[in-house]
């Protein structure tokens, strides 16, 4: 078997000169070799740590087997697989590592999540048909944007409900607080009925306003629930 070296064994701790390995066989402790191995490059020392580097040229061909380094690898570029480059620098306090599937590979800083949630109330008239005027004031614990309503009924009828909102320290909201621009949730000879909240003003909510729900009309409906969908 041919006489193999260690590194440690080949006394480079005062050498600044650059040693050449061509066609080269890396021995294996605790026996064997690898065969057919081809020049990797230079090995080096830097004078100026105590540590020697090897240094691979991109003309050589690729290690095909499994490299292990007991250390720290130290790369400008490092690709992954021929498929994408892992990022030069750390990024940012709380980042994560996110890919565009087509090899682009950066930091990003995650975005809040969104929490969809819901607020609103039912309407209960005991049996009979619900009257008109003010049915329900609520105080919202957070803050919130509205974003859409669902008017649900015991029976198919009509009603109107609108939807006043203002500031804590001006309790109660009254009709001028209306927010629905005339959009009202409605009912109209249904049981059921969604709608947006596109010509609403004033739909983002802050923590503490308070809301009320007027029913301005009804026919036929003695119960019924209106949800005002929320994300916050």
């Amino acid at each position: 078997m041919p006489d193999y070296k260690k590194l440690s064994e080949l006394n480079l701790a005062n050498s600044v000169e650059d040693v050449d390995l061509i066609d080269v066989s890396v021995y294996q402790d605790g026996g064997g070799y690898v065969s057919n191995a081809v020049s990797i490059g230079t090995l080096w020392n830097n004078s100026n740590a105590s540590s020697i580097f090897l240094k691979i040229d991109a003309s050589n061909d690729p290690i095909t087997s499994d490299l292990a380094i007991n250390g720290t690898v130290s790369a400008t570029t490092l690709i992954v697989n021929s498929a994408y480059s892992l990022p030069s620098s750390d990024g940012s306090n709380g980042d994560v590592i996110t890919t565009n599937g087509a090899g682009t590979v950066t930091w990003e800083t995650p975005s809040a999540g969104v929490v969809k949630a819901s607020i609103g109330l039912t309407i209960d008239g005991g049996g009979s048909v619900i009257t008109t005027g003010i049915k329900g004031y609520l105080s919202v614990p957070y803050s919130c944007t509205i974003n859409d309503w669902t008017l649900l009924a015991d029976q198919s009828g009509s009603i109107v409900i609108d939807v006043w909102k203002d500031v804590f320290a001006n309790y109660p909201p009254t009709d001028a607080d209306s927010i629905t621009n005339g959009a009202e949730p409605t009912l109209t000879s249904e049981a059921s009925n969604v709608g947006s909240v596109a010509t609403w003003s004033n739909v983002t909510v802050a923590t503490g306003d308070t809301i009320v729900f007027n029913v301005d009309s009804v026919a036929t409906v003695t119960k019924t629930t209106l949800v005002l969908g929320v994300t916050k």
